[in-house]
Order: structure tokens, then C-alpha cells, then sequence
């Protein structure tokens, strides 16, 4: 069933992508996430939009990567094994490397933590899990349109 949903939301997206005067082709994502699944549906959905993407499983890979790729932006789960995404998400913000000023969007599935939680720990924007595609499309516009 979840699979068969999944196929509906990017019938979705291809809907969306004919409609929206956005152009994200050639924009690169790095999306740091431990549940694989989530991270193939996020490929999926940014693909039809043409958004390069590269996936790594936990905090620590994801700082290795930062080093020496630049992203237009990082999709980035709180809860990991290891390191959490905050804390990902602060090295990031506070030390020099090629994606210090990078937007950094928030993945959780915890609905205790507010947007105030995100403005205050290098967040961009955030989107709770699981997340409606047009949700994650506004994200994105405000990141590209300010």
C-alpha cells in the first residue's frame, strides 16, 4: 500500500512541475537521511523536478561531504544514529567549508518541536514527516524565490 501511494504522490508531482513557473533544474541537493526509503522517495520526487541529488545515511558522511562538494541546498533528518542533524547542522553553519552558507531544511517526524526549535538551531525551513509534497514545493520556493 505504501508503495502504491507513493506512486500517487509523484503522479503528483509531475502535475505540479507542468504547472509551476519555478525552474529547479541543475540545483543540487544533498539529502542526509537514515531511513533509506525516505531517502529514495525524495530522489524520486526531486528528479521530476530535474534537482540533482546525492544521499548519505548519517551525519558523519554528511560533513565529509560538505568538505568538498558544494550543494544549493541540504535536506537534512534530525534523528540519527551517531550524530543528530542539529548537530550536523550546526558544524555546518559555524565552521569554514564549501557549504557554510548552504539553506539547511529540517526532516522530523516529531511534532513536539516547534518552528521557533528550528529558527533557533541553523534551520532554514523544516517539514514534518511525513511530508506532503506541496509542503516540500513551498520550501523550496521560498528558499529560490528570496
Amino acid at each position: 500500500m505504501k508503495l502504491h501511494r507513493s506512486e500517487i504522490q509523484i503522479q503528483s508531482v509531475n502535475e505540479w512541475s507542468k504547472n509551476s513557473n519555478i525552474n529547479f533544474s541543475g540545483k543540487k541537493v544533498l539529502i542526509v537521511e537514515d531511513t533509506i526509503i525516505n531517502a529514495v522517495l525524495l530522489q524520486k520526487i526531486l528528479s521530476k523536478w530535474e534537482i540533482q541529488s546525492e544521499h548519505v545515511e548519517n551525519g558523519k558522511i554528511a560533513l565529509e561531504k560538505i568538505k568538498n562538494t558544494s550543494y544549493d541546498f541540504i535536506l537534512m533528518d534530525i534523528h540519527m544514529p551517531d550524530m543528530n542533524g542539529i548537530e550536523v547542522t550546526k558544524q555546518i553553519k559555524t565552521t569554514e567549508n564549501l557549504n557554510k552558507d548552504t539553506p539547511v531544511i529540517a526532516l522530523t517526524a516529531d511534532t513536539m518541536l516547534t518552528v521557533a526549535n528550528y529558527e533557533n538551531n541553523y534551520f532554514n525551513g523544516f517539514l514534518w514527516k511525513p511530508f506532503e509534497i506541496d509542503k516540500l514545493k513551498n520550501v523550496l520556493q521560498q528558499l529560490f524565490l528570496s
